[in-house]
């Protein structure tokens, strides 16, 4: 095939619009900019789903600027850019655009998207679901410098909020790593700016630090499983992202991170009074892992009835409902760990000392709560 070979799925009145946007936004027209973002949300409905995700995450990408620009608020800016990035990506992980006829438009648009995604769910402080969007826009493009760069400063980021000075040497390292890739990136998106605050930040650590650690190869040890069984479930819950451990945040997936290890820091109490903390958090931990291997236990070999619903009657009625063990083991694991919501709430308000009344204390109710306190602070 010739030049023609692939098909660019946007249409032009969309990369019109992301255009005029950014003109808008560089030249810091607040009025233009509004007029326009108001423009094309009504004609989002009118176009395809890959322009529609083109203009989403052109309102996503200025809207930051335009709340600058008149006075939003924060988390109302949040809230937008979020939606708009999430309905973006809803529309263009369509299977329709998995087609190899718009694979370079469609790669080059998701590379954006999901940085751009990562980089306003870092500002607002989730730095873990970031890591996330930045991981998936390396699996396209494994040498763009936006992403290194920006997942290394997250890595740098997670370090300082980890007690643990073992995991906060591994996350610094591959922190480290990352900034240095993206400061040397030869990636044409990658602007100079950038590439020199990479490098800047990478100077952050300690000269004898980066010397005799994070310049050095990592030496990432072996973990022993007992069986095959096992080996497969850790790999699973690995691959997941599903370990209550920090290093299973890491962009490798090694099984000496197949553990959950995550637990609270020493404390220290008076003599008369009970250390609670320890083992409210043991229980919701142990609660976790039991739903976890549920939901794996429930994954397995779908295409054959497990043995102990053999020779069970069930009446049917026309509505069509799929019944099983596998399926009740994916329900006991959901509803186990949306009662962890619960407890999770009833811990923060202890440990936080928020002060909600425990007939009060839900899930819902605890951030509100903790939201008001930390205001306030």
């Amino acid at each position: 095939m010739g030049e023609n070979k692939y098909i660019n799925p946007f249409s032009k009145q969309a990369e019109k619009y992301a255009l005029e946007l950014d003109e808008a936004t560089i030249s810091q027209d607040a009025i233009k900019l509004g007029a326009l973002v108001n423009e094309i949300e009504k004609r989002i409905p009118d176009d395809n789903h890959a322009s529609q995700a083109q203009m989403y995450y052109s309102i996503g990408t200025v809207y930051s600027d335009l709340a600058k620009f008149t006075g939003i608020s924060n988390e109302k800016s949040f809230q937008k850019q979020l939606y708009c990035f999430r309905k973006s990506i809803d529309l263009i992980e369509d299977d329709e655009y998995l087609d190899e006829v718009y694979s370079p438009y469609i790669k080059a648009f998701k590379l954006n998207l999901y940085t751009n995604y990562a980089n306003t769910l870092s500002s607002c402080g989730r730095k873990i679901s970031a890591i996330t969007q930045y991981r998936n826009a390396l699996r396209i493009n494994p040498c763009f410098g936006m992403a290194l760069g920006n997942l290394g400063k997250i890595y740098m980021d997670y370090g300082f909020f980890d007690f643990d000075s073992g995991h906060r040497d591994y996350l610094y390292h591959f922190s480290y790593t990352l900034l240095q890739k993206a400061s040397r990136s030869n990636d044409p998106n990658t602007y100079l700016e950038a590439k020199e605050g990479f490098q800047k930040l990478s100077q952050y650590y300690d000269s004898e630090y980066i010397r005799k650690f994070l310049s050095r190869k990592l030496n990432i040890p072996n973990y022993t499983y007992d069986d095959m069984e096992e080996k497969l479930y850790r790999e699973w819950a690995l691959q997941n992202v599903l370990f209550l451990n920090t290093l299973n945040d890491l962009p490798v997936e090694k099984m000496c991170f197949a553990n959950d290890v995550l637990h609270l820091p020493d404390m220290i109490v008076s003599i008369n009074a009970k250390p609670v903390f320890h083992g409210m958090f043991n229980q919701i931990k142990q609660e976790y892992v039991y739903a976890r291997y549920e939901c794996y236990c429930s994954l397995q070999t779908l295409e054959q009835p497990h043995f102990a619903d053999k020779e069970t009657h069930l009446i049917n009625f026309a509505d069509y409902p799929q019944y099983g063990i596998r399926i009740e083991q994916m329900k006991s694991a959901f509803k186990t760990l949306y009662g962890l919501f619960d407890k999770i709430a009833f811990f923060l308000n202890s440990y936080f000392d928020l002060g909600i009344h425990e007939r009060d204390i839900n899930f819902s109710h605890i951030w509100l709560r903790a939201k008001q306190v930390w205001a306030r602070k």
